[in-house]
């Protein structure tokens, strides 16, 4: 299976590191300068577990820091990653999968709503087969299930929206049954 990410790096001091595992085992280890994309061929088993490990943020060591800031104290250099998309065997899993993945760092776990490491931290998810019903399941279903729109706010892009298609289906089935 191919694993495509494209991820974009920020410099301060030195580009962020990400670690790809499979099964704990290291797949890519590597600099990410600006944007890239790095792809990897992993070997899948019944049951898979990804781990994405960033960014190696010094936070101070030996005198070392990847944020600077100016004489106001703000901000003007930092070392941060972005997760731009993810593709799963030639299939973009999208933007609102990534937000969906869970950031565990040393601020405690959240949803990775801004696709951005800031701190060193690691993203977990597994990848079970079949693999296309996992892709179905994951990309069209449990991530439609955390978007919260109107009917009155749907736009074109959401026409095939799981749950807008259930919606109509009820109704449709509702309207032969009566």
């Amino acid at each position: 299976m191919k694993f495509k990410l494209n991820l974009t790096g920020s410099k301060c001091n030195e580009y962020p590191q990400l670690t790809i595992l499979h099964n704990q085992q290291i797949v890519y280890s590597g600099p990410i300068v600006d944007s890239t994309e790095v792809e990897v061929d992993l070997c899948l088993q019944e049951f898979n577990l990804i781990a994405l490990q960033g960014i190696n943020k010094s936070q101070g060591e030996n005198g070392k820091w990847d944020t600077q800031l100016d004489s106001n104290g703000m901000i003007i250099a930092d070392k941060w990653l972005s997760i731009n998309n993810i593709w799963i065997d030639n299939i973009s899993m999208g933007p609102e999968w990534v937000k969906s993945l869970t950031l565990s760092d040393d601020t405690g776990t959240q949803q990775f709503l801004d696709r951005t490491w800031w701190n060193n931290g690691s993203i977990s998810f597994s990848i079970e087969l079949p693999l296309l019903d996992w892709i179905i399941n994951e990309k069209f279903i449990k991530v439609e299930q955390n978007i919260v729109a109107s009917h009155d706010a749907r736009s074109g892009e959401r026409k095939f929206d799981y749950g807008y298609i259930q919606e109509k289906i009820k109704t449709i089935q509702t309207l032969i049954n009566d």
